[in-house]
């Protein structure tokens, strides 16, 4: 029973200092000031890009080859098989010579 009079009691403070809070902040004057300037002519500032890609512009294009090629055939795993063929055996190859 305490702790509903404790809490009732502070949820009252509550509510009276926001109610005191808004009636304060409501009682300043508002006063706002329009003022345009139209001018003829705008100056604007100089735009310089820069590319900060972490991507080199040669490993993109040989991306872009690779994907034209496996575009152009008509099987696209059977040029992933013959590209792992010819790798294994040009490592097969470097390893006996």
């Amino acid at each position: 029973m305490l702790w509903v009079l404790v809490m009732m009691g502070m949820a009252s403070a509550l509510l009276y200092n926001i109610v005191e809070m808004t009636k304060k902040y409501l009682s300043y004057p508002i006063s706002v000031k329009y003022s345009f300037d139209h001018q003829q002519e705008l100056t604007f500032p100089t735009v310089a890009i820069c590319n900060m890609s972490p991507v080199k512009k040669s490993s993109l294009e040989a991306a872009q080859s690779v994907k034209r090629r496996k575009k152009r055939s008509a099987h696209g795993r059977c040029t992933l098989y013959y590209l792992f063929a010819m790798m294994s055996a040009e490592s097969t190859a470097n390893a006996v010579a």
